[in-house]
């Protein structure tokens, strides 16, 4: 599953790959010498250029703050995105805001898209204005596609010069969505087999860093046999969190034979995480099941414990790998 990080030096000689790459697309006439997005890492020290330029003090006087993330998929490096904070003259003609780019190795498989729906969820918490402007060449079918299937509404088309270039340029402005709003309704879609490979990569991103602690590797084959037995015991008490007709998450639960109830997964996709939504859900549960001793177990690595803790969880057990919790039922006066 992609995703946006900081730049990591594991990436780096993928990084050389895509900008070598890059080059050759120039020479192919498949890439302009003004969209070269990826610098030369034999030249620039690569990861400390994207921590300077968030600094202004470090920046030349006309240049704005820009945030630059690698988007990489589990060991691929697929591309970079920079979000710039504020927008120059220089940069309302062509540049905008958001500057993006994808290994050309990986073009044509949905990842531009991807990269950039992802940028736009970090430019929320960036760009105080609520908009952002994106540029592309007139000609750059590709990525003018990619900026209107991500809500992209065309203002113009404008003519910039660089160095010995000029080319028509297409400026489009995007509307932020607002944050997620805990108060705002998302609702469970019981589970289905379509969902099968979506459950199996949320569950991948939320729990293979542990796995990997734990039992020293992540085997994909192990894995997925494991998935296959878990869905199978569990599809009937599985559901598909979704807002709107987005699917931004999974939960499972169970109805032991003691009489407690166990909350299972709560899993949310990366784009949504850090918004309140699995602690809303979790608290939800809790209410609706009040009546219940309630039952929940977590990797002893994952610091979620103290947030069960303040919900009202004490420690009841532990195995090698886990810990587990219990929230006693409450005792309702029934009228």
């Amino acid at each position: 599953m992609i995703k946006l990080i900081e730049a990591d030096e594991k990436y780096l000689e993928q990084y050389k790959e895509a900008y070598i790459l890059s080059l050759q697309k120039i020479e192919e006439g498949l890439i302009k010498k003004h969209d070269l997005i990826f610098m030369n890492p034999d030249e620039i020290d690569i990861i400390q250029r994207m921590k300077d330029n968030r600094d202004k003090s470090k920046l030349k006087p006309t240049y704005v703050p820009s945030y630059d993330y690698f988007a990489v998929d589990e060991d691929k490096f697929i591309g970079v995105i920079h979000i710039r904070i504020d927008l120059t003259p220089a940069l309302l003609q062509y540049g905008g805001n958001i500057g993006y780019g994808v290994n050309p190795k990986y073009w044509k498989q949905g990842y531009g898209t991807e990269i950039l729906k992802l940028g736009l969820i970090k430019a929320q918490e960036l760009i105080k204005s609520g908009k952002v402007l994106i540029t592309c060449d007139v000609d750059n079918i590709g990525s003018y596609k990619i900026i209107e299937k991500n809500g992209g509404k065309l203002e113009g088309i404008v003519e910039n010069t660089d160095k010995d270039e000029t080319f028509m340029t297409r400026r489009y402005w995007i509307n932020l969505k607002k944050k997620y709003d805990r108060t705002s309704e998302y609702c469970f879609v019981p589970y289905s087999d379509e969902y099968y490979d979506f459950v199996y990569e949320v569950k991948k991103n939320a729990y293979k860093k542990y796995v990997e602690e734990c039992w020293g590797t992540w085997n994909e084959v192990e894995q997925k046999e494991y998935f296959e037995k878990f869905i199978n015991a569990y599809k009937n008490s599985s559901y598909i969190i979704k807002v709107g007709d987005t699917a931004i998450g999974f939960y499972n639960d169970e109805e032991l034979e003691d009489g407690s109830y166990e909350v299972g997964n709560i899993c949310i996709i990366p784009e949504y995480q850090g918004q309140g939504i699995g602690t809303d859900i979790l608290k939800r549960k809790l209410e609706e099941h009040k009546e219940q001793d309630i039952r929940i177990r977590f990797f002893k690595q994952n610091p979620v414990g103290a947030l069960y803790e303040k919900l009202g969880f004490s420690l009841s057990g532990e195995t090698e790998f886990h810990y587990q919790m219990i929230k006693p039922r409450q005792n309702v006066l029934k009228k």
